[in-house]
């Protein structure tokens, strides 16, 4: 990313702007200096000296190390984010390679979420969940490395439908989607061509690959393209209706989870504005993620440890799966105490805007099923249905890094700069208002807070932003006269409550999953509204 954008630009520009305006008030005072009286002469003299005082404040403020760094740097992922088979997975692809085991763990994590089915689920509030991922690994060209990233994965999968059949992953679809009804037709429920009955596909898991996934959203901006929103049904496990009445194919109970590759850059040009804000662009784990060092005879991972992960992986799936699609009984998944706590802390930070403002906001609205989608994830690859704290905090890993993805590749679309001043501008008010612990009119505001420095519209928008988080509340007071004197009082925090446990929490089931063989000839590389209580369990409406 150039160092040159976001908040350098919004610099460099008031830099200038100031002066020039510096420039201008130095030529108009020399003009008129000759006819002006001593009086306008000090006054421009004042003002001059203000305007030199205002933009060396400025540039102080710029330079100064205790403000606001508003720059986006690439995310680090932690050794959180590497769980169970996964991770041993995603370490493998890695070793004495250039991929980055990031992106061999987010497709794997896509893929895996695919061969669950609908049976595993999830309970939130009266929602349910099934263990369903959208990921998008984001990368520059020819330094992402996409294709690699899948390289051990593909082995894998063969090495499974070698050894325990196709069947026990369910469908591969590897790019070209255009339509909604293409979609559909790959999970189809049955339709008639001509003459002839087509049978239904009774699996409807589907994994998706999409090695160019500009190209769908180039397919997504065409007139009269629903492609968006049947990937958005998807998500959500909603059937996918015909969008017109001359169509014939449905897919009910659909599972199907996507895996795409794009640029940066493609990413931010070519997705439509209102793909961010529609509920399209944040069913999305935006990850970036780049090749690593530089290996022109890579490693290649024996086939004894390619088959040992085979067989891990198809007992896990086989538990996963939970008899689907034969079967339609569910498997609920619960979770233990103290990964109660720690997802209602996390809940509670996902519930906060982000820094960067309302863009990136919108774009991160769904971490919290995203994580519950991955926390199930990992606990079917324990071979448990019980949700543990570990597996939470594996989850919050992938989300933390997501966060820092989606606010370092949308930057360029963000004012950053004045989003930190907003932000500041908003605390500094809570804080005033909060230790005042009184109803305060904007007069005492803009005075005793700001110091009469704040203009108008930028005290709205702190206003504005700590209302919309009912960090404060308003009232208005009749003064007797035309007008009514507003009035703001920081709100009360109260109290957490503590989660009482309604059932007791059951132990998970154990099985025993053979490890992967090391290979000593492969080199190492150097390098909530819905606050949950108890156990969580759900009753499936639609299975």
């Amino acid at each position: 990313m150039n160092a040159d954008t976001g908040s350098d630009r919004y610099i460099s520009r008031l830099d200038e702007q100031a002066e020039h305006e510096l420039a201008m008030l130095e030529r108009a005072s020399k003009r008129a200096e000759s006819a002006d009286s001593a009086e306008s002469v000090q006054r421009r003299g004042f003002q001059r000296a203000d305007s030199a005082r205002s933009l060396a404040d400025f540039r102080q403020c710029v330079d100064d190390d205790t403000t606001w760094d508003v720059l986006a740097t690439a995310p680090k992922p932690t050794e959180t984010m590497f769980y169970g088979l996964l991770g041993e997975m995603a370490t493998l692809a890695a070793d004495g390679t250039e991929v980055n085991p990031l992106a061999a763990m987010a497709a794997g994590m896509v893929w895996l979420s695919a061969t669950m089915g609908r049976n595993t689920c999830i309970a939130v509030g009266n929602e349910w969940h099934h263990l369903r991922l959208y990921g998008l690994h984001v990368g520059r060209s020819s330094r992402g490395g996409k294709g690699m990233s899948l390289a051990l994965l593909d082995r894998v999968r063969k090495a499974i439908a070698e050894r325990h059949g196709e069947a026990t992953y369910g469908n591969v679809h590897r790019g070209g989607l255009s339509s909604r009804e293409g979609l559909a037709l790959l999970i189809h429920d049955g339709y008639k061509d001509g003459k002839q009955d087509i049978e239904p596909i009774i699996d409807k898991r589907l994994f998706i690959v999409e090695s160019e996934f500009a190209n769908v959203l180039s397919q997504a901006k065409r007139d009269g393209n629903t492609l968006s929103s049947a990937l958005r049904d998807c998500w959500d496990g909603v059937s996918i209706k015909p969008a017109t009445k001359s169509s014939r194919i449905w897919a009910s109970r659909p599972h199907v989870a996507l895996h795409g590759c794009i640029t940066p850059s493609e990413l931010r040009n070519k997705i439509a504005s209102n793909e961010l804000s529609n509920g399209f662009a944040n069913r999305f784990l935006i990850l970036w993620a780049e090749r690593i060092g530089s290996k022109p005879f890579p490693a290649r991972a024996s086939d004894a440890q390619v088959e040992a992960l085979a067989d891990r992986f198809a007992t896990v799936i086989d538990f996963g799966r939970a008899g689907y699609p034969d079967a339609d009984t569910p498997q609920r998944l619960s979770f233990e105490r103290k990964a109660i706590g720690l997802y209602a802390d996390l809940y509670d930070h996902y519930r906060k805007p982000h820094p960067a403002g309302e863009l990136v906001t919108g774009l991160l609205e769904r971490r919290a099923p995203m994580l519950l989608r991955m926390a199930g994830l990992f606990a079917i690859t324990d071979l448990s249905t019980v949700i543990e704290r570990q597996h939470v905090a594996a989850a919050g890993a992938w989300i933390d890094y997501y966060t820092q993805s989606v606010a370092m590749v949308f930057a360029p679309m963000v004012d950053a700069f004045s989003e930190a001043q907003r932000n500041e501008d908003a605390e500094k008010l809570h804080t005033y208002l909060s230790e005042r612990g009184a109803w305060t009119g904007r007069t005492d505001i803009s005075n005793d807070c700001f110091k009469k420095r704040l203009p108008k519209q930028d005290l709205d928008a702190a206003i504005e932003s700590l209302a919309l988080e009912d960090r404060i509340e308003r009232r208005e007071m009749d003064t007797g006269g035309v007008r009514r004197r507003t009035e703001y009082r920081a709100v009360q925090p109260t109290a957490p409550k503590t989660p009482q446990d309604s059932a007791q929490t059951p132990q998970p089931e154990t099985r025993v999953i053979p490890k992967v063989p090391q290979n000593p000839q492969t080199p190492h590389t150097e390098t909530e509204n819905n606050t949950l209580s108890g156990t969580v369990g759900v009753e499936v409406l639609e299975l």
